[in-house]
């Protein structure tokens, strides 16, 4: 209970802060609204995901209220689960006080409560609840095996339709630890060989039928990407994440950067210098430890190549890691502590101290206070939405942390002219203003803006 409401006073300062949400989840369930169906060669790429294109709609029409409110409903509803689905998974393989301060963790991350792309575009969202549902059933010793591969199918489905992204970061991650579980030649196994085929087939076939490979080309292309761009390897301009950590922003924001990093570098170190060893030398574990190490550790793995140029996804791609991964953070600090000689308790309580204050800076609790006592607005925290009336009425200090997902009406108009006007022919724009162009997804060549 203590979790949960945490979790959902959470979500619910989110979403009540900041009444804007993803176009993909208000403009394009529309089409459904209207028809009463859903086409699956509606040429829109974001159709194939049925939380948007399906769920949305569904829910908006049985409880009467406007999508944009259903939105919001859905969203501290569904997410604030998953910190409870952290607690319920993990203290199955750990202590309760791992597992409580694993769940806890995962809350206080700031792509959990603050306005950023987890809950501004839910898709990674209702994935993320997906994947937790399955490991759930997954891990439940009281369901028999029958029951469990009956589930499967539907929960990986799910998992399949919810966000492609996503969906192809569980797959990576299934084929490492799939891997890892044949080495070690654990028995007693749901996430088998057929398993992998299963999900494999449903999430290639799925988005090769719906959106005509759209999401697979996008995958290669990205693959691509980076391979033409390693000469460019390291270099700040050239990496999102590299870029973020050397470059300076406000007090609040630089702590809670420093300390993001700091749990980042404890999960990886905890799944590969202490959950891989494990993993390796007790090849004989039960009730599915072994498949639980190895879906964790195997998820970490994603980690390292975020430093990649062009690589993207850091945020969403961490909310499904800890969900895997978050003890690994835990066990971490104990293992470094202890070499201090101090007993596990005391190490944890300091863990809680540490998670307190990546809160206070997180939230902004911090900057609030310093803005008050200076009697003027000059810090800034990763939780824009708490800064929003200091920022608006400020002299432009900010601003690009509050306005970063708005297009400019200039740039509204002149992609509502290019696609009337211009859709049969070609137009030649740079890389940057492209970027900030609104181009109709899933579009014929001929309509695409170059």
């Amino acid at each position: 209970l203590i979790i949960w409401i945490t979790s959902l006073s959470l979500v619910i300062h989110t979403n009540l802060c900041y009444g804007g949400k993803s176009l993909y989840e208000t403009v394009g369930p529309m089409p459904v609204m209207l028809a009463g169906r859903w086409d699956p060669q509606f040429p829109y790429a974001h159709n194939s995901l049925l939380t948007t294109a399906v769920l949305h709609p569904v829910f908006s029409i049985l409880t009467g209220i406007s999508i944009i409110w259903e939105t919001h409903i859905c969203a501290w509803l569904i997410f604030s689960f998953v910190p409870l689905a952290v607690y319920e998974i993990h203290s199955k393989f750990f202590n309760y006080r791992i597992a409580m301060l694993s769940s806890f963790l995962y809350m206080f991350m700031p792509f959990f409560y603050t306005q950023e792309l987890i809950m501004y575009a839910q898709r990674t969202a209702f994935a993320v609840y997906f994947m937790s549902i399955l490991l759930l059933v997954t891990f439940n010793d009281d369901l028999t095996e029958r029951s469990k591969r009956i589930l499967l199918p539907f929960f990986l489905f799910s998992i399949a339709t919810s966000h492609y992204g996503a969906a192809y970061f569980f797959l990576f991650t299934l084929t490492i630890a799939i891997f890892l579980l044949v080495i070690v030649k654990a028995r007693k196994q749901i996430f088998s060989f057929n398993t992998y085929a299963l999900y494999s087939t449903i999430l290639f076939f799925w988005y090769i039928y719906t959106s005509s490979s759209e999401n697979l080309n996008w995958v290669v292309g990205f693959g691509r990407d980076i391979w033409v761009h390693l000469l460019e390897f390291l270099q700040p301009e050239e990496s999102p994440i590299l870029n973020t950590i050397l470059s300076s922003y406000s007090l609040s924001i630089n702590i809670t950067k420093y300390l993001n990093l700091v749990i980042v570098a404890l999960t990886f170190i905890g799944a590969v210098g202490v959950g891989l060893p494990k993993l390796l030398m007790n090849r004989a574990m039960p009730n599915y430890v072994n498949e639980c190490l190895a879906i964790s550790i195997s998820s970490t793995f994603i980690l390292p190549p975020q430093i990649l140029p062009h690589a993207m996804g850091g945020n969403r791609l961490f909310s499904v890691v800890l969900l895997f991964a978050s003890p690994f953070a835990v066990i971490a600090f104990l293992k470094i502590l202890e070499m201090f000689r101090l007993h596990e308790k005391t190490i944890l309580k300091i863990f809680s101290l540490f998670l307190c204050i990546f809160l206070l800076f997180g939230t902004g609790l911090v900057s609030n206070i310093i803005n008050t006592i200076s009697g003027d607005t000059i810090d800034y925290s990763i939780n824009r939405q708490i800064d929003r009336l200091n920022i608006q009425e400020g002299t432009g200090n900010g601003k690009w942390l509050l306005y970063w997902v708005y297009r400019y009406d200039s740039t509204i108009m002149a992609s509502d002219w290019l696609t009337r006007y211009a859709s049969d022919k070609k137009v030649w724009v740079d890389w940057p203003i492209r970027a900030h162009f609104i181009v109709p997804e899933g579009s014929t060549a001929s309509a695409s803006h170059y």
